[in-house]
């Protein structure tokens, strides 16, 4: 019992945690707005998007995997894998309500 009582108040102290990260594969195809739901929907069930016109929400995306360490970061990079010109885009909010804004 003394062991279990050791571990469990100095287990955090003495072990080191690995940094935050997020790993997604975007399969070849997918939409922009897919890859922004699918993206948001591992981690809060809320997403929004202002600004965009239909077409735009659906440019397809080259099929990749997206390692960084968080989701904002993740959404950001979306725009590099567009097989056209994603507009540019701003994230407000902060989990659990996110919106995805474009930038006239």
């Amino acid at each position: 019992m003394a062991l279990f009582f050791t571990v469990f108040f100095f287990y955090g102290k003495f072990v080191n945690r690995p940094p935050d990260a997020f790993n997604f594969v975007i399969p070849d195809g997918w939409t922009f707005r897919a890859a922004v739901e699918g993206l948001v929907n591992a981690r809060t069930p809320v997403i929004d998007f202002k600004g965009f016109t239909p077409s735009e929400l659906s440019i397809p995306l080259q099929g990749t995997t997206v390692e960084t360490n968080s989701l904002v970061a993740a959404i950001a990079k979306l725009q590099d894998f567009g097989k056209s010109p994603i507009p540019a885009y701003k994230l407000v909010g902060k989990e659990p309500l996110i919106r995805v804004e474009k930038i006239s």
